[in-house]
């Protein structure tokens, strides 16, 4: 249940950036897959991943104390290492390490689909990547990748979607 919750939270709290409309490209040659990126902040000095207070003030959007069920999720994941002073927050911080790159291939072993690990410091989460998106990206394109992931669980349901604006370069 705590990592649904942190999954949730994770995959909520990016922000999205609108969409900009490119035509498809072709994976360039160079890409072989699996294919590993690290996030880093480009304006900080410490050149650490990007990281949000999700529940800022351990508040919901609904200004409803969380308090409670999010100190029970830090406690069981621990406090964050990468950036201590965020675990003064009474909300929940949630840091985006780097990006995992998966082929999916058909019978012929010809690229069928992607897809995506969002990693975290605490844990990961694999979502589909709409192919062209995909193909965008790993020729250098400027891209978002809507990334959406759902699991139902009988008494807890969720549908959680992130958008990412991106651009491999070098």
């Amino acid at each position: 249940m705590n990592k649904i919750a942190s999954i949730t939270s994770f995959l909520l709290a990016i922000l999205a950036i609108h969409p900009r409309q490119m035509p498809a490209a072709e994976p360039a040659a160079s890409v072989s897959f699996p294919f590993s990126l690290g996030i880093i902040d480009p304006d900080a000095k410490s050149r650490l991943p990007p990281y949000i207070v999700m529940f800022e003030g351990g508040l919901d959007k609904d200004g409803h104390d969380i308090r409670g069920p999010l100190g029970g999720l830090e406690a069981l994941r621990g406090a964050s290492k990468m950036f201590p002073e965020s675990n003064q927050n009474p909300g929940l911080p949630v840091v985006l390490r780097g990006l995992h790159f998966h082929s999916e291939n058909n019978a012929d072993g010809k690229i069928s689909g992607y897809l995506v690990e969002l990693q975290g410091e605490f844990n990961a989460v694999r979502v589909h990547a709409a192919e062209n998106d995909a193909k965008q990206f790993f020729a250098g394109q400027r891209t978002t990748l809507v990334l959406t992931g759902e699991k139902n669980y009988g008494v807890y349901a969720y549908v959680s979607s992130i958008k990412l604006d991106v651009q491999l370069k070098d």
